[in-house]
Formats: structure tokens, C-alpha cells, sequence
């Protein structure tokens, strides 16, 4: 039986991302193996795509356990590779998820396990939110490019909240996001 193929897209559209997650949300059989091609010299990735589409694969994956998952023509040095992308998805390609450093202008994609978020809470004294205050204030420098002020501090709480309430209400294990800020656009874009 031959691999079933599945190309994921080269651009990051929301359109583009929500068809490939309802191709593999909506694919009918099993197969003994799935490759997923990344199509070389593949297009922009974004935060919000490597996102969908990692947590896609991952899922699909995790469903077919007895399959071969594999993956093709992944360029090793990109920057999907160094924020974490490929990794996210369930390659052992490029960095981990959370490993790149991040800057002032990015922050790679990054994987909280919730329960660990607890248990560093419990472990200082504190509610999760009180934990989660400083990669939200992390992401907030980044979205408004500024270190204090009013946005920023709206900005943060809004982040802090969000994700504080993913990490006690959703019942999820785990949370994640990935943060990038386009100077010349003058544009961030988190997800």
C-alpha cells in the first residue's frame, strides 16, 4: 500500500491553514505510512500557522499510533526551524519548542506543560497567574515594543488572563504560543 501524502502549505493563509486541518481532521481510513511534505523552499511561516498546523500534525499523529508518521523536504536551517516548527509538529528537525532564545522581536514556539505551571505555583507560594505574569509581560514588550507603560500593562494583563485561564479552566495539559514582531510592517502578531 502506498504512503498516504499530505503537503502542508507554503503559505500561512488562514484560509490555506484551516483547509489542511480539515483534510486531516475529515481523512476517512488508516494507513501503514503518512508523509508529510513540506514542500522545500516552503513560504513565510507565521505564529499563528506554525501554531495550527504543528498542533494538526501532532493530533493526527497521536491518533494513528500504529503509522509511520514521516516527514520530506524540510529545510534544516529556516526559520520555521529555528522557532521550534517542525519540532511542534513531531519532527526531530530543527530546534525544540521554547529552545530558541527569542529577542526583543520574536519569541520561538513554546509549549507550557500545565501541570508543571501548577506545580511551580504551589512550589512558590503563589496562584498560576502570579507565575504566568512574566512570560506575559515578555510578550507584551514584544507586541507593543515598548517596556512600560499603559498598553503594555493592558497588554500583559490581557496575555496574563488568557493563558492563566487556559491553565486552570480548559483542562488542557498543555498551552502554548509563539510571538513575532515585523519592524518594517510595524505589525505583531501573536498566537
Amino acid at each position: 500500500m502506498q504512503p498516504q501524502i499530505f503537503f502542508v502549505p507554503k503559505e500561512h493563509t488562514l484560509e490555506a491553514i484551516l483547509q489542511f486541518r480539515k483534510e486531516l481532521a475529515t481523512y476517512p481510513s488508516e494507513a501503514p505510512e503518512y508523509i508529510f511534505d513540506f514542500q522545500s523552499g516552503s513560504g513565510y511561516a507565521t505564529p499563528f500557522g506554525m501554531l495550527a498546523i504543528g498542533f494538526a500534525i501532532r493530533q493526527f499523529a497521536a491518533a494513528r499510533q500504529g503509522s509511520k508518521i514521516k516527514a520530506r523536504h524540510i529545510d534544516k536551517t529556516n526559520y520555521a526551524a529555528h522557532m521550534g516548527y517542525y519540532q511542534c509538529c513531531g519532527f526531530e528537525v530543527g530546534n525544540p519548542p521554547g529552545k530558541a532564545k527569542g529577542s526583543h522581536t520574536y519569541l520561538p514556539v513554546t509549549i507550557l506543560n500545565v501541570e508543571e505551571l501548577h506545580e511551580q505555583a504551589r512550589k512558590a507560594g503563589n496562584e498560576v497567574g502570579d507565575v504566568i505574569e512574566e512570560r506575559s509581560q515578555q510578550l507584551a514588550r514584544i507586541l507593543t515594543q515598548e517596556e512600560l507603560g499603559t498598553t503594555n500593562d493592558v497588554i500583559a494583563y490581557s496575555l496574563r488572563e488568557m493563558i492563566r485561564n487556559v491553565a486552570e479552566h480548559s483542562q488542557s495539559q498543555e498551552l502554548a504560543y509563539c510571538a513575532q514582531y515585523h519592524p518594517l510592517k510595524k505589525q505583531a502578531e501573536l498566537a
